[in-house]
């Protein structure tokens, strides 16, 4: 069976490059063939290891300017699948890739959904106060329900992104996790003076919020780090914070690493202040290394993950006292750091590349029966 992947790029450190390559090279190795398509002009090496098998075509794309490249994007893709002949298309990312359900090439079309339904309540919040800007809200969001219906399945991550979705008559939706990239078999001994975050440092993650959290724990704890993972177009007002806290000791901001695995095992407790999620790749991540977590009980991932007081602590959402608390308490005890941790390394199991492929390999089979 011909796999066709859509993307905007594929050689960023993001979470949706990171399972984008897991899932090709799962794909290969287990005797599909898997393109990858990408809409941007990229250059340079992929952040992460992509099978040799995998065959990648560039569509060269300077920006998505919506409407004004749409057809275009329409003929140079045509020629490309005309190339492959693929069975199943899968769109990802970038809203101009959603118009491939319109393309009659005879593959089956598959939207799978990396972006938690609940990020534009942030970004739109503001028409959402006047009459007009409701009714423009109103039209946007059920021509996007007619987009999302053309396609022969759309793939959520999480089961609260499938109630929200499912609440306008989607009878092609269903939930598939992420994976976990790698197999949990060691474990952080959890001595370490050290709690992790790691992510884009984007507005979803808040972790300008972390800082100001983290710094009512600075009396209490004065000799543990916070180590942040990342970079991104919010790394100013990070930086900013830092110094308004006076955490400039106790706070680093480190680029992402392609082993993010080795910096967790060095570290004791997981931070995540996120204000919305898709899923919760680092969430999984930092269970299957025996680390127990600290997440706001945001829209939609983490609840799908965590087991509140079990396996980590799921904090009131906004409640920045609370987090400190919960914080605090595993920072403190680390008895409560390995139960929870012990608890945390069973859970991320469930999330495997063994568990989680078989699903997209039997909704393929479901689409393209004859090759079952």
């Amino acid at each position: 069976m011909t796999i066709v992947y859509l993307i905007a790029q594929h050689i960023s450190h993001g979470g949706m490059e990171r399972v984008l390559s897991l899932k090709a090279n799962y794909l290969v190795q287990h005797g599909y063939s898997v393109h990858i398509v990408t809409y941007l002009k990229s250059e340079g090496t992929p952040f992460f290891y992509y099978d040799p098998a995998i065959r990648f075509h560039h569509l060269n794309f300077i920006s998505e300017k919506g409407k004004k490249d749409k057809q275009e994007f329409l003929d140079r893709l045509s020629v490309v699948l005309d190339e492959i002949k693929p069975d199943i298309v899968i769109s990802t990312g970038m809203r101009i890739m959603h118009s491939v359900s319109t393309l009659k090439d005879g593959s089956k079309k598959i939207l799978e959904m990396h972006f938690s339904r609940y990020r534009r309540k942030y970004k739109r919040a503001k028409l959402e106060k006047y009459g007009l800007g409701r009714a423009i809200l109103r039209w946007y969001y059920n021509k996007r329900y007619q987009e999302v219906k053309n396609f022969d399945k759309m793939v959520v991550l999480s089961q609260d992104d499938f109630r929200s979705w499912s609440l306008h008559d989607l009878p092609n939706l269903t939930v598939i996790p992420n994976p976990l990239s790698f197999e949990p078999f060691e474990k952080s001994p959890l001595v370490a003076k050290r709690v992790i975050a790691i992510g884009r440092l984007a507005y979803a993650k808040a972790f300008e919020v972390l800082i100001e959290i983290w710094s009512k724990l600075e009396q209490q704890y004065p000799n543990w780090k916070l180590s942040i993972y990342g970079k991104g177009e919010k790394e100013k007002l990070i930086n900013k914070t830092i110094k308004a806290f006076k955490q400039e000791n106790r706070v680093e901001i480190l680029p992402p690493v392609v082993d993010i695995r080795k910096e967790i095992l060095n570290s004791s407790v997981l931070a995540m202040s996120l204000r919305y999620e898709a899923f919760g790749l680092v969430l999984i991540e930092a269970m299957g290394c025996g680390v127990p977590p600290v997440a706001f009980d945001c829209k939609s991932g983490p609840r799908d993950i965590l087991t509140d007081g079990t396996d980590g602590f799921l904090v009131e959402f906004g409640n920045k006292e609370e987090f400190a608390l919960k914080l605090s308490l595993l920072m403190a005890d680390q008895e409560l750091r390995q139960k929870m941790g012990e608890a945390a390394f069973e859970r991320s199991k469930d999330f495997t590349l063994d568990k989680v492929m078989p699903y997209w390999t039997e909704l393929f089979d479901q689409l393209v029966p004859c090759h079952s």
